[in-house]
């Protein structure tokens, strides 16, 4: 008989960082593969909804135990991005080709990091109306 013994999500700080669309940039110039953003809340009693929703409750209820203040966005199940010759061909958000350093978000075609990066400051200093 096989058997999984369940456990709570749990979360633990790893420092600040600035989410530009796909990609975590931090201080210190690590970069992060995005995962899940999760808004700090109250998580509220189990109420049988779908799995996603009672998924989201425990990812809030990991949020509040590993001491993230109530309000703050945490993003997890992110992944680190080495800046090296890994790079070149890599199939993650951040990759180089042709000499040029390129980022991927979704689906989209990728396009070249610096106006990747253009585009979503943009968006932050002008918002669209209604955002």
């Amino acid at each position: 008989m096989l058997g999984m013994i369940q456990r709570r999500p749990t979360m633990r700080p790893l420092g600040r960082a600035w989410r530009m669309g796909a990609l975590l940039l931090q201080g210190d110039g690590a970069v992060w593969a995005t995962g899940i953003s999760t808004r700090v809340a109250e998580p509220g009693r189990p109420q049988h909804h779908t799995a996603s929703v009672e998924i989201r409750r425990a990812y809030r209820a990991a949020a509040i135990v590993g001491g993230f203040p109530m309000g703050e966005t945490v993003n997890h199940g992110i992944a680190p991005i080495a800046i090296d010759e890994t790079l070149i061909g890599a199939a993650g958000p951040l990759f180089v080709a042709e000499g040029q350093a390129w980022a991927r978000w979704g689906r989209d075609a990728p396009v070249r990091l610096e106006r990747y990066l253009d585009d979503l400051a943009d968006l932050l200093l002008h918002p669209p109306q209604g955002a």
